[in-house]
């Protein structure tokens, strides 16, 4: 990557299921933090190996300064992924400004995600503020399109989404945290709420 391209390729290998032991996980935390144990684990998929082959592009377009010290950056992404975890195609447009943002674009984030700044521990100290708009079409989500070879429970996928994020992330040296606000389309027809959800992270590297 440079200050104004960056390329990130992935690979995600795992099992949905029981064998995951997420119900477990889930109610052990349900445990320590003294609430009710979870429900819904009687529509878990069955064991399942999953992958997905991902890549994406930042591209930076424009960057200025608001002030001596403030600067600003528009950023184009695009994203693929494939496999029977998830598959899909999208683009995004993100604005920032904040300080020392060129620190910080290698691990810019234009999708709507939860996962941390994977490139926290080479940053100087940063801050910024960011609006992201995603559009994508979703080929095919095993948690909402069910167990690929087998029947399970499943809802109906709707293909054509939409997300806008707001946050504020702030790194320095080896962690970082950002806290984000995430609002968009229903991503099945079943759904009663909309996506509306708060995320916030807490990186640290040693």
């Amino acid at each position: 990557f440079d200050h104004q391209l960056s390329q990130r390729y992935g690979l995600t290998l795992g099992v949905v299921g029981p064998a995951s032991g997420a119900e477990q996980v889930q109610n052990a935390i349900h445990q320590l933090i003294g609430v009710n144990q979870a429900e819904g684990w009687d529509h878990q998929l069955a064991n399942e190996l999953v992958f997905a082959l991902s890549t994406e592009q930042l591209r930076r377009m424009h960057q200025g300064n608001l002030s001596q010290k403030i600067e600003y950056d528009w950023i184009l992404a695009g994203r693929a992924d494939a496999g029977t975890l998830h598959s899909e195609l999208g683009m995004g447009l993100g604005f920032r400004f904040g300080r020392n943002l060129d620190s910080s674009f290698a691990g810019a984030g234009i999708m709507p995600t939860r996962n941390p700044n994977p490139m926290t521990w080479s940053l100087r100290r940063e801050w910024h503020t960011f609006i992201n708009l995603y559009a994508s079409y979703v080929f095919n989500d095993i948690t909402l399109d069910g167990n690929t070879f087998k029947d399970s429970h499943a809802v109906t996928l709707i293909h054509e989404q939409l997300f806008v994020v707001l946050g504020f992330s702030y790194s320095e040296q080896n962690w970082g945290t950002t806290l984000s606000i995430q609002d968009g389309s229903n991503s099945f027809e079943e759904a009663d709420e909309n996506g509306l959800f708060a995320s916030f992270t807490y990186d640290w590297h040693w």
